[in-house]
């Protein structure tokens, strides 16, 4: 599943982008058939603006692209975590309080 992101690299340079997550792939399903490959997270950019203006990605070299994309999928892993531990303390929190 997809989900789009806005973060600010590099201080002056906003990225908005499409993340999906990895893909662990699977080996053999139960009954014996073949699985399939993973594949890695990536990061789809969808508009760059430095210093407030909107730049044209596909006239960027394929290394700051690349750098790019890196950033961004750290960025959304990164976020996707802290959620997830945020959700998990709320739920303890939760269950704490039922049996007080």
């Amino acid at each position: 599943m997809s989900r789009q992101f806005t973060t600010t690299v590099d201080e002056n340079t906003e990225i908005r982008f499409l993340f999906t997550p990895e893909d662990h792939g699977v080996r053999t399903f139960r009954n014996g058939d073949p699985g399939y490959p993973g594949t890695p997270a990536e990061a789809e950019l969808l508009s760059i603006k430095i210093n407030g203006v909107e730049i044209s990605i596909d006239k960027q070299p394929e290394e700051e692209i690349e750098r790019w994309q890196n950033l961004c999928v750290d960025y959304a892993e990164n976020t996707i975590a802290d959620e997830q531990v945020l959700q998990y303390e709320e739920e303890q929190e939760r269950r704490r309080e039922l049996f007080e």
